[in-house]
């Protein structure tokens, strides 16, 4: 569902189709993210889609999920944010972009949610699952709630981590067409839910009752998005899709998180375990899937590349010496010999999660990592020739300006290094510690221009 990037394949549609199908199981996925893209235009489209800690996507789609939401200050509030999005105009986002975007929420999103939800394929099926995580939530209402209505019989599911915890609590309770949310992995639930749904013996809450063994999870398909991304003209935008890299998924969890979690990260949910696959294991898929759809670069969904993996996967990847491009996230203590070896494994992009060049920020935020070994990561990423994905983070309780000052004075004497994507203030994401154990912090509320 929109506002999933139509970059890459849903890796959690790739697995859920092939568990499904492994198990006799008849699946199909849709791709509607890349319908909607190509209503609004592609490259529009991919902006906004990285829009979604503004939660615009969710504004978009608001109006049809919940018909009598009043909202008229989004767009007000966030302006500065989305012009950095679709303008870099300092001065907030422009008229013909406001238009663009009020356009299509009252214009486009109601035809395209009338026309998919009143598509006759919504009788071929007994049950139909939306997989929900970054800005997909609000979409999925939106279309879900007229196939109920037309059709009682058929089984709606929600799913995905947008679902874990009180969220998806939330959104059985409030909302009747949904008839059941899976929480956490989903290999083992969707089963369940299926088996179950036959012998009419469903519960509304699903969760995996253990985890699921990393070397059993399969291929996962990724036929149905390809098929479906040659379908859209060239000439939506007159901008061609950079499209193809294969998700590809190493480990689940944070190894990190599970001795010291950072202060801001949620991005776990309810559970942080750390596992990973046999090396064995995703040699095997890194072939099986580039010969399936012959292309080469691929994205680690891996949370964190583990510290053996720098004694069993990577040596073992880098004696094959093929084409193959990989992006890894990484804890940013990546000495010469590491970069190195990272750069004969063919990782030509990695985000070590540098967050600061200021140890005494990096303390507050726990990331066990200083100043010094951030500087060594992006001076050996420059030496290897690796793109490092970084960013600044700021608005740490407890933290001093004149650590501030002190990293402006480092920064101006590091300009050959490559610099930051962004400078952001941290977010409460929901189950960081921040979240959780509030460390001070008196007052939770949505940003300004996000209750919607």
């Amino acid at each position: 569902m929109p506002m999933f990037s139509i970059r890459t394949p849903s890796i959690q549609l790739g697995i859920l189709k092939a568990t499904l199908n492994s198990n006799s199981i008849p699946a199909i996925d849709f791709y509607l993210n890349l319908d909607f893209a190509e209503a609004i235009g592609t490259e529009f489209f991919e902006k906004s889609a990285n829009a979604c800690s503004l939660l615009l996507g969710d504004w978009l789609f608001a109006g049809q999920a919940f018909p009598d939401l009043i909202e008229n200050s989004y767009l007000k509030n966030a302006k500065d944010e989305l012009a950095a999005i679709f303008s870099n105009n300092e001065d907030g986002i422009t008229d013909s972009h406001q238009k663009r975007l009020i356009h299509i929420k009252e214009n486009i999103v109601p035809k395209w949610i009338e026309k998919k939800s009143t598509n006759s394929v919504w009788n071929d099926f007994d049950v139909v699952g939306f997989s929900c995580t970054f800005s997909q939530t609000i979409s999925s209402l939106a279309l879900a709630k007229s196939p109920k209505e037309r059709l009682p019989n058929l089984k709606i599911v929600f799913g995905g981590i947008s679902m874990d915890g009180t969220m998806g609590e939330e959104v059985k309770h409030n909302s009747p067409y949904v008839d059941i949310v899976v929480q956490g992995e989903g290999e083992q639930s969707i089963l369940q839910v299926v088996q179950d749904l036959k012998n009419n013996a469903s519960t509304p809450i699903y969760k995996p009752r253990k985890f699921t063994k990393m070397d059993d999870i399969p291929l996962p398909d990724y036929t149905g998005y390809f098929k479906k991304i040659e379908t859209i003209p060239a000439n939506v935008e007159s901008v061609e899709l950079d499209v193809g890299a294969m998700p590809l998924e190493t480990s689940r969890g944070c190894w990190w998180g599970q001795k010291n979690t950072c202060t801001f990260c949620g991005l776990n949910g309810e559970n942080a375990k750390y596992r990973e696959k046999s090396p064995e294991k995703v040699l095997d898929e890194i072939d099986k899937l580039s010969r399936k759809h012959q292309r080469f670069d691929f994205l680690a969904v891996d949370n964190i590349l583990s510290s053996k993996s720098y004694f069993t996967f990577l040596p073992q990847l880098a004696e094959i010496k093929s084409s193959f491009r990989f992006f890894f996230e990484t804890r940013a203590n990546l000495s010469y010999e590491r970069m190195k070896l990272l750069s004969n494994a063919g990782i030509h992009a990695v985000q070590p999660g540098i967050e600061s060049l200021n140890t005494n920020v990096l303390r507050l935020m726990k990331k066990g990592t200083n100043a010094i070994q951030n500087l060594d990561t992006l001076k050996w990423g420059i030496h290897f020739g690796i793109g490092v994905r970084w960013n600044i983070l700021y608005g740490f309780p407890g933290e001093k300006e004149e650590w501030y000052e002190e990293m402006q004075v480092l920064i101006s004497k590091i300009s050959h290094f490559q610099p930051p994507t962004g400078i952001n203030h941290i977010r409460m994401d929901r189950f960081s510690p921040y979240f959780n154990d509030y460390f001070g912090i008196s007052r939770q509320a949505p940003k300004k221009g996000r209750d919607i």
